[in-house]
């Protein structure tokens, strides 16, 4: 957001400003010697991911007190999962697979998390942090194509893939 000029319009002295983000967050900045904010002065904030519209309020301070400001609606878009690069795996038949995935998401929320493994199974689990840790046992060789799945539970789902090349044991 930024601000046009500010004045009052009578003889008192704005003492200071305060932005209200419309999500329990308040910027307080108080005007002395010289800091003035006026015309172009930036303020930014990041909202938490998911989908929200905020009402954020510019409240400026003078001798009469305080006087809020609507500043306008901020619409506030969610971000889906980003799955990091996962290299393709090998493993012999006889051994369990496993394997870490890593995910960004701006949100703090609980993840439900899918790994469809490529023979026809798939596993579906709860994470509370950017990453999977999970495994597999395949009967038979072959070459699988596995698929992971991160839904955020704000409307964001991620993908990411890798292929398992199950071989006989040696």
């Amino acid at each position: 957001i930024t601000l046009d000029s500010i004045s009052d319009p009578g003889d008192d002295t704005i003492s200071g400003y305060s932005l209200d983000w419309g999500d329990g967050v308040t910027e307080t900045v108080p005007v002395s010697g010289s800091l003035s904010i006026g015309a172009g002065h930036p303020f930014t904030h990041t909202y938490a991911d998911g989908t929200a519209v905020y009402t954020p309020t510019l409240v400026v301070s003078d001798e009469d007190g305080a006087h809020p400001v609507a500043v306008g609606a901020v619409t506030v878009l969610n971000v889906a999962p980003v799955i990091g690069t996962i290299p393709d795996q090998k493993v012999g038949l006889d051994d369990i697979f496993s394997f870490d995935a890593s995910f960004t998401d701006p949100g703090a929320e609980e993840y439900l998390t899918t790994v469809a493994w490529g023979d026809g199974t798939s596993d579906t689990t709860s994470a509370y942090s950017g990453t999977i840790s999970t495994n597999n046992f395949y009967t038979a060789t072959g070459s699988y194509s596995v698929t992971i799945t991160i839904n955020d539970g704000d409307g964001g789902v991620g993908q990411g893939s890798l292929i398992v090349d199950v071989v006989a044991p040696e």
